[in-house]
């Protein structure tokens, strides 16, 4: 696989003569700005009750908590679906949100309480997807609709929450839909935690995404484990994949507490470069999908070489915090290439850190492009790096036991 971006101007520089907390402090508020949006200020935790818990496997609780959440004008409940190792007093976890409801993530359990909001999916003229994502999304297309999806059947999730894996390796699984937070959908902005906030106001250029939404939440249920016992709260690990992907970055670099970050196929708008992206672009995502970014971020299609950043300056903002990036071979709608040249460019911030990232380089400078195109790409299914580390799987577009394999190796050093 080349690590050849498409054409492309050159890559804006980290800023490495700045102190590490200046150069995040830069990072959040520009994104702020031009990609995700800005978070109004309020909302917070208003109790955690515990609806039920068994044991389903031996040395294996499974329990369900509401934890209730104000907003301006009322309150929020997200539904966490928790699995962690009994014995143990606080155990470190991973957090992640959920597409299709907690009752998807697992199988052959009733118990489980199904998701009330479903998921929608953009229809759209003049892209034929029906052979898969095509490798660029500069051929002419629009978005007519949406269709809702039915409801998920239970464990229609399940192979991307290996919890027996999980909670065997010594750690917590931690799952959320994220329609309880917003749905993911036309009307999400209005029906979901936006809406709360900003019932009837116009979306200003940087008014929030629901990428910046579910961040938020994910904020939220990370309060919440604090009072779930046998978890530790100082240990927990954010985890997303695609759309989530994104989110679980964002959450990461705006709440310091989040003590690890997986971003796993996470894509145009996650860890790989905006510049030079392969398969979807600005013009594809904020096309699709207009609601998951700040407006602003529109007016960049086309014109990516004018954004004041780009990706790696997320992942490098989150060192030194242990980081780590996937992507799948056959998935060039993210276009894996760009997600590994973007962790390659980030590598310095972790240099100068005193750690290891996916390339080897200096760490008060900034990684040429003639140096990032020779760095050789990863064998398939093998790990590189250290405290910002990287993988591609063989297959396509999904999260699997094989990746959280990975994670969970990780994780089991730095956690």
């Amino acid at each position: 696989m080349t690590l050849e971006r498409a054409a492309a101007g050159p890559l804006p520089p980290l800023g490495l003569d700045r102190p590490a907390e200046v150069r995040r402090a830069s990072v959040v508020e520009a994104y702020s700005e031009h990609v995700y949006g800005r978070t109004p200020v309020g909302g917070g935790p208003a109790g955690v009750v515990l609806e039920s818990s068994s044991e389903v496997a031996p040395g294996v609780s499974r329990e369900q908590w509401a934890a209730t959440v104000t907003v301006p004008g009322g309150s929020l409940v997200l539904h966490l679906l928790v699995h962690r190792p009994t014995g143990v007093a606080a155990a470190p976890a991973f957090l992640g949100l959920n597409f299709k409801g907690n009752h998807a993530t697992v199988k052959d359990d009733p118990t489980v309480r199904v998701a009330t909001v479903t998921s929608w999916m953009p229809r759209v003229e003049g892209l034929d997807m029906s052979q898969g994502l095509p490798t660029s999304a500069r051929e002419g297309f629009r978005l007519t609709g949406w269709d809702e999806q039915p409801v998920a059947p239970r464990g229609a999730e399940a192979a991307g929450w290996p919890w027996r894996e999980v909670v065997g390796a010594g750690f917590a699984l931690v799952t959320l839909h994220a329609g309880d937070i917003e749905p993911d959908g036309p009307e999400g902005g209005a029906l979901g935690v936006r809406g709360w906030f900003e019932r009837g106001s116009r979306r200003a250029d940087d008014h929030w995404g629901a990428i910046r939404a579910w961040a938020w939440g994910l904020s939220r249920a990370l309060d919440a484990l604090a009072d779930v016992p046998g978890i530790d709260e100082t240990r927990v690990g954010v985890i997303g994949h695609s759309r989530l992907g994104k989110a679980a970055l964002w959450a990461a670099l705006q709440d310091l507490r989040f003590a690890l970050v997986v971003s796993n196929d996470s894509g145009c708008g996650g860890a790989a470069l905006f510049r030079g992206k392969r398969g979807e672009d600005v013009r594809a995502i904020t096309t699709l999908f207009p609601g998951w970014f700040a407006p602003r971020l529109a007016a960049y299609a086309g014109a990516e070489d004018r954004l004041p950043l780009d990706q790696h300056h997320l992942l490098a903002a989150l060192a030194p915090r242990p980081t780590y990036v996937a992507s799948a071979s056959d998935d060039v709608w993210a276009d894996p290439a760009n997600e590994f040249l973007a962790t390659v460019h980030a590598t310095p911030a972790f240099v100068a850190a005193g750690h290891t990232g996916t390339a080897d380089v200096a760490g008060d400078r900034d990684v040429s492009e003639q140096e990032a195109a020779a760095v050789p790409f990863p064998r398939l299914d093998m790990s590189v790096g250290g405290r910002l580390s990287y993988h591609c799987r063989t297959g396509g577009h999904e999260i699997t036991p094989d990746d959280w394999r990975h994670y969970l190796a990780f994780a089991a050093h730095r956690l």
